[in-house]
């Protein structure tokens, strides 16, 4: 599947800036319209929303060697606008508690503390693991109801040599994009540890880094 350029450096800080002030509108307008006795603020809230979906969608295109986690500094810059929309409106209304800007500032380090792992999981596997070209022979396909831009959790079964010319058959579990789901007997790259070859993640032809 052909994939738009990545953007470039200027665009993503844009876009980035973006999400910030999207997170940060969406908690403000949130606890304004909690603490008020009608809906009137659930459309900037509901704007705000598609604004940063879409600056999500924008920065994440055309990106290759990707996996599910990519999406986690989208959310992690949304929370982190959050924290500071809550914590700016602390100040200036006595009424909107302090610890409040506390809860998008956990759920943001938690996305980076993910995200983290994962990329550094991911870099050890193409830095420093074997790798070798692969098949799939086994995948469950399950409907995804939220729409070929998000990712879901597959089971799959890989068929591969490892270095000592042994054949391994080794099933994993990984996030997949609805838009790009593999099928059986599709080739595919494995990176994998030596040692321990069911250690491993895939590489899909796409480019897709499956972990």
């Amino acid at each position: 599947m052909n994939r738009p350029p990545p953007l470039d450096p200027r665009a993503r800080l844009l876009l980035a800036s973006v999400i910030v002030a999207g997170g940060a509108a969406m908690a403000v307008f949130l606890v304004m319209s909690v603490r008020g006795s009608s809906f009137t603020y659930a459309i900037p809230v509901v704007i705000a929303a598609m604004v940063c979906v879409f600056a999500d969608r924008k920065m994440n295109s055309g990106r290759g060697a990707r996996g599910h986690t990519d999406f986690l500094p989208a959310y992690s810059l949304g929370f982190l606008g959050a924290t500071a929309g809550l914590a700016v409106m602390s100040v200036r209304d006595s009424d909107v508690p302090g610890w409040l800007a506390l809860v998008p500032a956990v759920l943001g380090l938690l996305c980076a503390r993910t995200l983290w792992r994962s990329r550094r999981l991911r870099r050890t596997f193409l830095e420093h693991g074997a790798k070798a070209p692969g098949l799939i022979t086994d995948f469950s396909d399950h409907d995804n109801p939220e729409g070929d831009n998000y990712y879901e959790k597959q089971e799959y079964t890989v068929e591969f040599t490892d270095l000592r010319g042994q054949r391994q058959l080794v099933k994993g579990v990984g996030h997949f994009r609805s838009s790009e789901l593999p099928q059986v007997g599709d080739e595919l790259t494995v990176h994998f540890n030596p040692d321990e070859p069911t250690e491993h993640i895939i590489e899909l032809a796409s480019g897709d880094i499956v972990d």
